[in-house]
């Protein structure tokens, strides 16, 4: 049975919620963490995507993954790995999309990696006792280890750990990977990995949704930057012509 707001009693506790969100969150870790296999494609072509999670996505995300599956040759080739495996190297391992899947990439102004994203999620991380394998390969802040990190939380089965993952959500994943969907979206070439980033931003919504619920802990939001408006031309112009020493010299 797949989680959502209406199915959530409170009787239910808190373990079936962590149970699905930790399952959930490793199965897509794996699914970014490497190239596809043919062993692995095949495997969830067997099983169709509405039962892959434990939290509900909307329908359209699950006909997405069911069709990208539904594309590829029966029984999956090398050809068709090879050209999955190329697009995966696009995307994760050499940003040829201009869409890095790491944190700092759409945080920082200059697109830098490695910035203080990633060094706010090691301090989490560390906090629950995780860390990056080697961060210079793939850093803290990275997709398949955040995803990692919401999975770990889900694991202690607690509320405050719970409570975790939903600020945690709302101060990292949630506020790049709507991008990063987007311009994947945009620009990759192989249906799976389109649909595959979807349904990932779709259930950090949804669990962020969840959470919100079982637990009344409301979302935080970035607080906004004032921006200064923009300054009329013509009435700039107007003004400099009665402020002394601007006019003609003559």
């Amino acid at each position: 049975m797949s989680l959502d707001e209406q199915n959530l009693a409170p009787t239910k506790g808190l373990v079936l919620l962590a149970d699905a969100v930790s399952e959930d969150f490793g199965l897509l870790a794996a699914l970014h963490d490497r190239e596809p296999t043919a062993e692995a494609l095949t495997a969830l072509r067997t099983t169709p995507a509405s039962d892959w999670f434990g939290v509900r996505l909307d329908q359209s995300i699950y006909d997405a993954l069911d069709g990208a599956l539904a594309l590829l040759p029966d029984p999956i080739d090398q050809r068709a790995l090879d050209s999955l495996a190329a697009d995966y190297a696009d995307i994760y391992l050499v940003s040829t999309y201009e869409a890095a899947p790491v944190e700092s990439y759409w945080r920082d102004d200059e697109n830098l990696v490695c910035q203080d994203s990633m060094f706010d999620v090691r301090s989490w991380q560390t906090l629950y006792g995780m860390q990056a394998e080697n961060w210079r390969r793939r850093s803290d802040d990275h997709l398949v280890l955040q995803l990692l990190f919401l999975s770990h939380l889900a694991e202690f089965q607690t509320e405050i750990a719970l409570r975790d993952a939903a600020r945690f959500l709302d101060r990292h994943l949630l506020l790049w990977i709507g991008d990063f969907a987007a311009r994947i979206e945009q620009r990759a070439r192989k249906p799976w990995f389109k649909a595959l980033v979807a349904a990932t931003a779709a259930h950090a919504e949804a669990t962020r949704n969840l959470l919100e619920t079982a637990l009344d802990e409301p979302r935080w939001h970035p607080p906004e930057i004032d921006k200064p408006e923009a300054t009329d031309l013509c009435q700039l112009k107007k003004a400099l012509k009665f402020i002394p020493g601007t006019g003609p010299s003559w």
